[in-house]
């Protein structure tokens, strides 16, 4: 396969290797127009008018060779029942490169936006969310359209069909509620039931603390012997940050904690759940990276944003510099879908220096407090909704990713019956790697 453009721009470059990436065999970028024409086989010329015969032509509107990061219009289109941007009057009615870099670089993250109350972009504001097409993988399905074009047109043309992959994360924001927070956290615990007036806490938390009953938020085991029922693989994410505000794990130095933490490496991978405070404090992001890295005895790679505090290219210059290598973090919290536009892992592009790099991103499809706290979806809704965004990533060769937390697993705190759309999706995810 060969693509024609007068520019290799970097980020043209990138977007090609998104386009491109379940080709079988080579495939090259030329500006060489002798080349191009003598060519035989799988041609893609990309520029302002057609001007090769037999080529398959994508308009070019001149936004990829920018530099700069600048704000403008994006408009909406069609392809087919597919929503686009960047229109065009080609037969592929858009320009596809363009397209698939501006979802996937997060570019309208780096412009000026109205930040929520923890700094965050929301998912109003994207133009995913605003189109109405944030919950479908847009460039998976781009890529699926585009590449049943090529092989109408060259039958030879080969493309790999990769499986449908699911992945259960869990985030331990509060490994604990009740037990071993230490004595002036426990005391003031006690204090505050008395003062609301709320017995029926305090005799829980009383009993917790006697050892009577089980702390309320140990879900573990439970998690364990679903997702082995399920047959899918797990991963976990804990919060180490110094107790503030937004911060509120047991102490790093907890015994428990240590131990619980030791015990499930060895029933699913386990990464750093970096804290609010770490967004604007490099040394801190470090320091909790190190204390996973003591208790695990090992090396840790992987990470996901506590209330998922991304702020680009702050946030992934620091996990490039704490050479954590993967990232869980891609997801919005006030609505579930696909972020940056796809399911499938991809290399973080940074905008500002127009270079790949080799921090993998893993975008997660749906967190469950936005499935019950945002969307205000109940259980029957939420199973739905999940359902059907993992039917499109199932038919794009996608990984739909859930995020889920052992708090909101504990059928506690307005939960109850929620377990039930955790194990739908669990079950859900199951039947689809059957059908493989």
């Amino acid at each position: 396969m060969l693509i024609y453009s007068t520019h290799c721009h970097p980020r043209f470059q990138y977007a090609c290797e998104i386009l491109m990436e379940n080709a079988v065999g080579h495939w090259s970028i030329t500006n060489d127009k002798s080349q191009f024409e003598n060519y035989q086989g799988v041609r893609i010329e990309y520029g302002t008018v057609p001007s090769f015969d037999g080529a398959l032509f994508i308009e070019n509107v001149n936004w990829l060779w920018n530099d700069s990061i600048s704000n403008f219009e994006v408009c909406v289109g069609h392809w087919d029942d597919l929503p686009t941007l960047f229109p065009t009057n080609a037969s592929i009615p858009f320009d596809i490169f363009s397209s698939i870099f501006y979802l996937i670089s997060r570019y309208e993250e780096y412009l000026p936006f109205q930040a929520d109350q923890m700094g965050r972009f929301t998912a109003s504001q994207s133009i995913a969310g605003k189109a109405g097409f944030l919950r479908r993988p847009i460039i998976d399905l781009w890529r699926q359209h585009f590449e049943a074009e090529l092989t109408q047109r060259w039958p030879t043309a080969e493309f790999t069909k990769r499986p449908f992959k699911f992945l259960s994360t869990i985030d331990v924001d509060s490994a604990f509620a009740y037990k071993h927070k230490g004595l002036k956290r426990t005391l003031g615990g006690i204090a505050k039931d008395v003062l609301k007036g709320d017995l029926a806490n305090l005799k829980t938390r009383i009993k917790t603390l006697l050892g009577s009953i089980e702390d309320k938020y140990e879900t573990y085991n439970y998690i364990s012997n679903q997702c082995e029922r399920f047959k899918v693989a797990n991963r976990y994410f804990f919060l180490l940050a110094d107790f503030d505000q937004y911060d509120k794990n047991v102490p790093h130095r907890s015994k428990a904690l240590n131990v619980l933490i030791q015990n499930l490496k060895f029933k699913a991978e386990v990464g750093i759940h970096p804290g609010v405070a770490s967004n604007d404090d490099y040394s801190k992001l470090l320091l909790e990276k190190s204390r996973l890295e003591k208790i695990l005895h090992e090396k840790c790679y992987q990470a996901r944003q506590h209330y998922l505090m991304l702020n680009f290219p702050k946030t992934y210059r620091a996990y490039l510099d704490a050479e954590i290598s993967n990232d869980y973090s891609m997801g919005f919290a006030d609505d579930v879908g696909f972020r940056a536009g796809t399911s499938r892992p991809f290399f973080w592009f940074d905008l500002e220096r127009n270079m790949k790099t080799e921090l993998t991103i893993f975008p997660f499809a749906a967190m469950d407090t936005t499935l019950k706290n945002y969307l205000r979806l109940n259980i029957e809704q939420a199973i739905t909704v999940t359902a059907k965004m993992m039917d499109e990533v199932k038919s794009t060769g996608g990984n739909f990713i859930a995020l889920w937390h052992n708090e909101t697993l504990s059928e506690s705190d307005g939960w109850k019956g929620w377990r039930e759309v955790w194990e739908a999706t669990l079950e859900y995810a199951t039947q689809k790697n059957d059908r493989i």
